[in-house]
């Protein structure tokens, strides 16, 4: 593989005037001009709250702008103005002789992106993450295909592409919904949920699979309000505002708590995105599960043929 795309454990592609890099695994290079943010991930958020240089221009779907606009707007996430710039689907974006289309990716990353690149002749299809079950298995053809159709020469994912589910590990939404409505039928008392914003989506399914099992969902007011922006008047929730209220409460009810660290010795639920080794109260402090180790040139090497052929195949 052409070491030029890989600097210093980021994935970067030369311009005329610095660096393109997509994403953050340990670090924005102090040549980076151009930084495409293709999910949310620790990494990623940590950079949108940091001082960045003025002339860097960040790139992002528009459905991932709309919601970091929205979190900041609800008090979940703060960020400071940055140089954003809207990359739109389906459309080559160019900086000199690097083209990059960006398609829409499985939404168990909402707003995320999967790139084709091309510069010099080389063609690269990248994905930072994807659930192959994932629920919109069609946006992942789409790019399969357009990725098998410019006969890619290097196709990059993470890790989390091909490693084992782990015992907590829910490998499509599908699977994690089945374990939730398994869960309320197993626990018919006073439930707490601890959940991630990052998702909007499926927060919106666990209150239809509350619905549908008659269950009352209390939401923190800013979650709330989020999954009302969301999905407009289709779901019923009601805001959740005290510990003292969350200890009287009558059976069957699912109450979303502020803090992890408040309820552990309750019957806890906690969103996959969550670590609970940190406060789900303080976005602020990266509370989400870290996606991927770095990249490196090993791990490119050992999976390209595997990958390779996931996009010939499928």
């Amino acid at each position: 593989m052409n070491k030029t795309f890989l600097t210093a454990g980021e994935f970067c592609l030369p311009l005329k005037a610095g660096w393109l890099q997509c994403d953050i695994r340990q670090q924005l290079l102090p040549e980076t001009t151009d930084l495409i943010i293709t999910e949310l991930n620790p990494h990623n958020l940590q950079i949108l709250q940091q001082p960045l240089p003025s002339q860097l221009q960040i790139w992002l779907s528009y459905d991932l702008l709309n919601l970091l606009q929205k979190m900041k707007r609800f008090e979940l996430f703060t960020y400071n103005w940055k140089n954003f710039k809207l990359l739109p689907n389906g459309y080559p974006q160019f900086w000199g002789t690097t083209a990059i289309t960006a398609y829409a990716n499985d939404d168990s990353r909402f707003g995320s992106l999967a790139l084709l690149l091309e510069q010099n002749q080389q063609r690269i299809g990248y994905c930072r993450h994807i659930a192959f079950a994932g629920s919109h298995k069609k946006r992942i053809k789409r790019w399969q295909k357009a990725f098998r159709h410019a006969q890619i020469n290097y196709l990059l994912l993470d890790q989390t592409m091909t490693a084992l589910p782990t015992v907590d590990h829910f490998t499509s939404e599908a699977s994690l919904l089945h374990h939730w409505e398994k869960y309320l039928n197993h626990h018919p008392q006073a439930i707490f949920l601890a959940l991630s914003p990052w998702n909007p989506e499926r927060i919106g399914r666990y209150a239809a699979l509350c619905q549908a099992h008659q269950r009352q969902l209390f939401l923190q007011p800013a979650f709330g309000k989020l999954l009302d922006w969301f999905a407009p008047r289709k779901y019923q929730w009601q805001p959740a505002s005290s510990a003292k209220q969350q200890d009287s409460l009558p059976p069957a009810e699912v109450w979303q708590i502020s803090d992890y660290h408040s309820a552990t010795a309750k019957q806890v639920w906690l969103d996959p995105a969550i670590d609970p080794t940190l406060s789900v109260s303080n976005w602020q402090n990266n509370g989400l599960r870290m996606i991927t180790p770095p990249l490196t040139s090993t791990i490119i090497a050992a999976w390209q043929n595997e990958l390779q052929a996931e996009i010939e195949f499928i």
